[in-house]
């Protein structure tokens, strides 16, 4: 309803020849393209992916708004170059409220619909107020530009800086404003720290100065320079944390160009830039093994969308005609706009770069502008009734476009979106509020992961359970953990748990449990297990990094170990399984980190599977932990009673 509202206010306004509006009137409009972005964005909001770069960003933006750590570097790049920390200064502005990542994603929403607002400023003020408000709409219900303003990636901060960045250049250098001067640098370096895809803003930067030099002429270059100092103080962060940083070596560097040569085909850049101005292949969130199904919800919608592709072209076409048949370049921002556009097309079509339709969100303003001068410059060559058929058609471009959009959050939400669109973020929060609930000390984590540092469900839940102190993450296809003194557990049911040695601590256990979509499998929540897991059991054998050996168990499918923990160590232990007949001879050897030390608690329960071919001939195992350095292997020595080294392996005789 509201999307009607907006159209059919600025359109109507349009159709009237010679037509002019009360400024009550025009805020209203404007009002009403904003609450409409505001709306998009926000709809089914728990429906916004929440993986590993999301949380690796979260994890940062968390520790600096408790005051936990300044971080001055962001999260990696895939090239090995450090991003900066601007987007994590950012994002710990609404962490600082609410360690829930739904107040990020509003604060995020809320940027975005700011970009709405400067869209229609700069459409307004360098070209008219229909190219403003139409400029506003289009961008307020583009697909893409609504997906691209839900969830919390660095790059989805980007356009209000970027369109801020270009307004001011334009108020400052154009118009001679001083105080933009001061802004604009501010602004663009900001953008480029936001997301090194933004550096095309200099692009506008420069050819601002090149055509309207007379500001600094007048000796505004002293705010300009203000500006720039400002904007260098925004770099040191980046700077004091680059000290000590090994730059990426030129092999890194060219690999990643290698690899981007050999993936990109031609005209893939070109291929991106369609869909974000059409809103076209939105179904890919759906993934390879969905996207049918959604589409056949739906009437034909897409290939109507072109008409915005088609419009963008023409508009390109048309503004190039005019600046090469006499128009001077000084007068309208054509230029600007074009090298907006234009600029990241380039940049991002050599083999250095594999292109992906996120990187181009910077270009993404100048387009839907473009499309709305293309439109404003149509209709008033069009007769009467041709304008009023060209704005129904566009009305119903429009709506079809938030409708596919508003249907496509409902699909995600309720089917399994394999190797696309991840497990909706309310899902996730379900589990975790009822972990919170009980305000835990302690929680251990088992998901198929437990590398924080390298793996998804550990990142993930690292940064959802905050509030928890102590947060530790296990692999439950071959690692269980009963804590000593009690922890909560919460457990992903997928088939590799649930089929694992550990899932016999499961039975007749209390189990809470939390759906994810259909087809996904169930988080539970186990307040304390109850049972332990059948070993034979040993006489204790301590090694020198605290861990104890005390029990054993083997069958045809493999090793079960059973050992208790001293308290936590800083070096991740490497073990080994080596199974021997009663010559000597070695049957089956099996290795694998064996908890990370950090998890380690004092008087925990470890359990750790090895996947080992057992023999019937099989008389003793060999079991010893290791450190990998370079490539030497060290040994962790078995302690005697005394404390004494006495080997560095225990052997155990099977039964």
């Amino acid at each position: 309803m509201m999307a009607a509202i907006a159209f059919g206010s600025v359109m109507s306004f349009r159709s009237i020849e010679g037509a002019t509006l009360p400024r009550w009137l025009t805020n209203l409009m404007v009002a009403l393209i904003l609450l409409l972005s505001f709306g998009l964005r926000i709809q089914q909001l728990g429906v916004v992916e929440f993986k590993r770069d999301e949380a690796a960003i979260s994890r940062l933006a968390l520790d600096l708004a408790q005051g936990e750590a300044l971080p001055l570097l962001g999260i990696p790049t895939s090239l090995g170059i450090p991003n900066t920390a601007i987007p994590v200064y950012l994002y710990a502005l609404p962490y600082a409220i609410s360690d829930n990542p739904l107040v990020p994603t509003i604060f995020i929403a809320l940027l975005n619909m700011l970009a709405v607002a400067l869209i229609y400023q700069l459409g307004r003020r360098y070209a008219s107020l229909q190219v403003g408000l139409l400029a506003a709409l289009l961008f307020a219900v583009s697909p893409w530009a609504v997906i691209y303003s839900r969830k919390l990636w660095a790059n989805f901060l980007l356009p209000p800086f970027v369109v801020g960045a270009v307004l001011t250049g334009l108020m400052g250098f154009k118009e001679q404003r001083p105080w933009a001067l001061v802004a604009h640098p501010v602004l663009a370096m900001l953008a480029i720290q936001i997301h090194y895809s933004a550096a095309i803003v200099l692009g506008p930067s420069a050819l601002c100065l090149i055509l309207w030099p007379a500001a600094l002429r007048k000796g505004h270059w002293r705010f300009l320079l203000l500006g720039t100092a400002l904007a260098t103080l925004t770099v040191v962060p980046l700077v004091l944390g680059l000290i000590g940083t090994a730059p990426p070596t030129l092999v890194s560097l060219s690999s990643s160009t290698d690899v981007a040569a050999s993936s990109s085909p031609p005209g893939l850049v070109l291929r991106h830039v369609w869909i974000l101005a059409t809103g076209g292949e939105i179904h890919s969130l759906a993934g390879p093994d969905q996207f049918r199904a959604y589409l056949a919800g739906l009437p034909p919608l897409f290939p109507l969308f072109n008409v915005l592709g088609l419009l963008l072209i023409a508009a390109v076409v048309w503004m190039f005609v005019r600046l090469f048949r006499g128009q001077s370049w000084r007068e309208s921002i054509d230029a600007v706009l074009l090298l907006w556009l234009l600029l990241p097309i380039i940049a991002l079509s050599g083999p250095w770069i594999t292109p992906f339709p996120h990187y181009l969100i910077p270009l993404m303003p100048a387009s839907l502008l473009m499309v709305a001068r293309g439109i404003d410059a149509l209709l008033e060559r069009l007769p009467r009734a041709w304008g009023v058929a060209s704005l129904s058609l566009l009305g119903l471009i429009l709506l079809g476009q938030l409708w596919a959009t508003s249907q496509l959050f409902s699909f995600l939400d309720q089917h399994p979106t394999a190797d696309a669109f991840g497990v909706p973020l309310h899902y996730l929060l379900d589990a975790r509020e009822a972990i919170l609930s009980d305000d835990p000390q302690a929680v251990i984590v088992v998901t198929e992961d437990e590398s924080l540092r390298f793996s998804q469900e550990p990142a993930v839940w690292d940064a959802l359970l905050n509030p928890v102190p102590d947060r530790r993450y296990v692999n439950g296809a071959r690692t269980w953990v009963i804590p000593d003194g009690g922890a909560v557990q919460l457990v992903l049911l997928s088939e590799s748990i649930t089929g694992s040695f550990g899932s016999h601590l499961l039975e007749n256990t209390t189990l809470e449990t939390y759906p994810q979509r259909p087809g996904e499998p169930d988080y539970a929540v186990v307040s304390s297990l109850e049972h332990t897991l059948a070993v034979e059991a040993l006489s204790p054998t301590l090694f020198a990094n605290g861990a104890v050996l005390t029990g054993l168990r083997s069958d045809a499918s493999g090793l079960l170990t059973q050992w208790t923990l001293s308290g936590p160590i800083n070096v991740n232990y490497q073990i080994t399984a080596q199974v021997f007949d009663e010559d000597g001879v070695r049957l089956a050897q099996a290795d694998r980190l064996s908890w990370p030390g950090p998890y380690w608690r004092a008087g925990d329960r470890l359990y750790l599977w090895f996947d080992l071919a057992m023999p019937d001939e099989a008389q003793q195992v060999y079991l010893s932990f290791y450190t990998v350095e370079g490539e030497t292997l060290r040994n962790v020595d078995i302690l005697d009673v005394a404390g004494n080294p006495a080997g560095q392996g225990a052997w155990v005789d099977l039964p």
